[in-house]
């Protein structure tokens, strides 16, 4: 559980929210056991109980907020995670551990007189959501968190206020003036930025005279609906389910998909356009409609303003020897938080919380 982590890790990026894995309700039987039958289910499927899973200086976390958490869980995002010893840990000990530090994230803010403070929190998601709605979801971005298993309330719990505490904490005593904020933002067009990108339908069929069919029967009826109510027996690899992509598909730059063959045709469509088939690999053909297109673009300075600043104040402190300062009170935090954890099974997961870093082998004793 190492404590960089929260303060190297100071910009999360929300631009592409993965589905994550559900975990096994096995552990979850015994996690929550105790929990009545008529208690409310939360948005992700737990019961919400009022007895806490573990507190931190008093204040609970509920199994309810674990088991939510843990829908979110990535357990690997890159090659080099493969070897990080904590992510050979089972999902509930890794999770139950990054609240109980998340939450000391908090507190400590909140000592160091630079608290979370609502007002903060709220512009954080609004400026989540405008670039989610650009970048990535066609959907109402609360839409979209419901689908990946948050509430509102829920994602800034758990994703929102431990950023805003990392943020908090790194820009302490920094200043900055107004015209190095507008520098900022205009130096930095991949945070606040979004690419030229596409919203499409799309069904996968298994030959070219059933996709012809497709797409003649979308240019007279507008959509896909009546084809696919005509054929639902037929062996439809898109399926109804899966045919409305629902989210911004980049057109240009690094995460731009599509294979040359798509691309082109969807470069020079407008919205409503139904694309001749395309085939993709062998009994592999696409039929597309454009939903909607929309250019590159950048968020407003005007209505980001505040998140720019406190951006550019946490970079600014990250050059700062005074984090140095910050890793060792967060240290100094979690050595000296009075932590309780229920399950017998994680008690342990306090003392290794509470370890002490090792201090590394001289050089001489590492070769």
């Amino acid at each position: 559980m190492a404590i960089m982590y929260h303060l190297t890790n100071t910009i999360r990026c929300f631009r592409r929210l993965p589905v994550y894995a559900a975990i096994s309700g096995l552990f979850l039987a015994g996690l929550l056991s105790g929990c009545q039958s008529n208690d409310e289910i939360s948005l992700s499927g737990a019961p919400r109980t009022k007895a806490p899973i573990a507190t931190v200086n008093g204040e609970p976390i509920s199994a309810s907020a674990m088991f939510d958490a843990m829908q979110h869980y990535v357990p690997v995002k890159n090659t080099a995670d493969l070897n990080n010893p904590a992510l050979a840990q089972p999902v509930g000990r890794v999770v139950l551990g990054e609240l109980i530090q998340n939450a000391i994230l908090v507190q400590l803010a909140k000592q160091k007189k630079v608290p979370v403070v609502e007002t903060e929190v709220a512009q954080r998601y609004n400026y989540i959501k405008m670039l989610e709605e650009h970048s990535n979801t066609t959907k109402p971005f609360d839409l979209y968190l419901r689908d990946e298993g948050y509430s509102a309330q829920s994602f800034a719990e758990e994703q929102i206020k431990p950023l805003i505490a990392r943020l908090n904490l790194v820009s302490l005593g920094q200043t900055i003036s107004d015209a190095d904020v507008k520098n900022y933002y205009d130096r930095h067009p991949e945070k606040y930025s979004y690419p030229a990108a596409v919203h499409i339908e799309r069904l996968v069929l298994p030959n070219q005279a059933m996709a012809q069919a497709a797409a003649l029967d979308a240019r007279k009826n507008g959509s896909f609906k009546n084809f696919l109510g005509s054929n639902i027996d037929e062996p439809l690899i898109g399926g109804a389910d899966s045919s409305d992509l629902a989210k911004w598909e980049p057109l240009n730059g690094a995460g731009a998909q599509f294979p040359p063959n798509i691309l082109q045709p969807l470069l020079a469509a407008k919205a409503g356009d139904i694309l001749a088939p395309m085939q993709l690999q062998q009994s592999n053909w696409w039929v597309i409609r454009v939903v909607a297109k929309q250019p590159a673009g950048k968020l407003p300075f005007d209505e980001i303003k505040s998140q720019v600043k406190l951006d550019a104040l946490s970079e600014q402190g990250m050059r700062s020897i005074s984090v140095l300062e910050l890793q060792q009170a967060l240290q100094l935090a979690v050595q000296t938080a009075k932590i309780t954890v229920r399950p017998p099974q994680y008690q342990s997961l306090v003392v290794q919380l509470k370890a002490k870093p090792r201090s590394p082998a001289p050089a001489a004793a590492q070769r």
